[in-house]
């Protein structure tokens, strides 16, 4: 196979903190598009040196996408591998499908035999955001000794799989700039902070509630009232309950930080109130539309999003390329 390396951005990942207070108090939003692809992006479809020189793969092949939950802050993922599939089918008359599967109840055995039956089916490839990286790294070894090219995106598996790359945000940049931004902007280095975290095995998750926590015990006037994390798979419902459980049992704390796609639970609790971040305040993940607007309406402080449609589009980009035979050299941090 030929190495070629593709230029990706490498470093922190691409993050905007929406509703930075200006000097009035008052909440802006960045108007970037979720969906735009950074300038020095350089996608591999064409773009790759050496790529021109590869002969490109013009029989059908069918890719997996594999979500750990059911949510539609994946849809934006499926759109871009989908979105790039017709790019890469239309430069080069391949013939890429683009499929997105998540097991209903967020369950580690749903998601194996999601994979299993993508081998079992001869997918040509598979991007995945592994829900459990103990128990799907083995079924993408699988995957990968039938011949499947895998890759990551949003969250890794075990550093033994020897997957193609991952693609995602900078996790611990991640859960570091959000702290910052509470402990900096927000509280201005004193308060009481509620943390609602989303997985006890999900890497991307770990890694930016232990940084998070970090960042917080550098400020001896800070300190975490609580910490919860929510059971896989949890509806909104029982999301909006524990983080109520949470303000009842901390009813001083003054910000509740959200790390992962759940925010808007909380966006319909603050509603429900009914409060403002000038009441109470709030600093949450994603560009989901209630927590987008929630900002705007100054309900809550901020929001960090991620890139995730270009997730998708590099995660295709990627498996077509190593089915050509290109294979990356760098993880695309993203």
């Amino acid at each position: 196979m030929r190495k070629v390396k593709i230029y990706v951005m490498v470093g922190i990942a691409v993050l905007m903190m929406l509703g930075a207070l200006s000097a009035c108090g008052t909440p802006t939003v960045s108007t970037s598009p979720s969906n735009a692809v950074p300038s020095d992006i350089a996608t591999p479809g064409g773009e790759t040196p050496g790529a021109s020189e590869v002969t490109r793969v013009t029989t059908p092949l069918k890719f997996g996408y594999n979500y750990p939950i059911q949510a539609y802050f994946f849809d934006a993922v499926t759109v871009g591998g989908q979105d790039e599939a017709k790019v890469l089918n239309d430069k080069y008359g391949a013939a890429i499908e683009v499929v997105a599967n998540s097991d209903p109840n967020a369950a580690v055995t749903g998601a194996v035999q999601i994979l299993e039956d993508m081998i079992s089916q001869d997918y040509d490839g598979i991007a995945i955001s592994v829900i459990d990286p103990t128990a799907i790294t083995p079924v993408l070894q699988k995957a990968l000794d039938a011949g499947i090219q895998v890759c990551t995106f949003d969250t890794d598996a075990e550093s033994s799989l020897k997957r193609l790359c991952f693609i995602g945000s900078d996790n611990a940049q991640f859960g570091h700039d959000q702290a910052k931004y509470v402990a900096d902007v927000v509280l201005k280095g004193t308060g009481g902070v509620l943390i609602q975290s989303g997985s006890a095995t999900m890497l991307n998750l770990v890694t930016r509630f232990n940084n998070e926590k970090e960042v917080f015990a550098t400020y001896p006037n800070i300190k975490i009232l609580d910490s919860q994390i929510p059971q896989a798979g949890a509806s909104t419902e029982a999301m909006m309950t524990l983080v109520e459980n949470m303000i009842t049992a901390h009813p001083e704390f003054d910000c509740l930080l959200n790390d992962n796609a759940g925010g808007e639970a909380m966006v319909n609790v603050w509603r429900a109130k009914p409060w403002k971040s000038t009441d109470k305040n709030c600093v949450l993940c994603d560009d989901l539309n209630p927590v987008i607007q929630a900002v705007k309406d100054g309900v809550i402080n901020a929001t960090q999003v991620q890139w995730q449609y270009n997730w998708g589009k590099v995660a295709c980009d990627v498996l077509y390329d190593a089915c050509c035979g290109i294979l990356p050299t760098v993880d695309a941090k993203l």
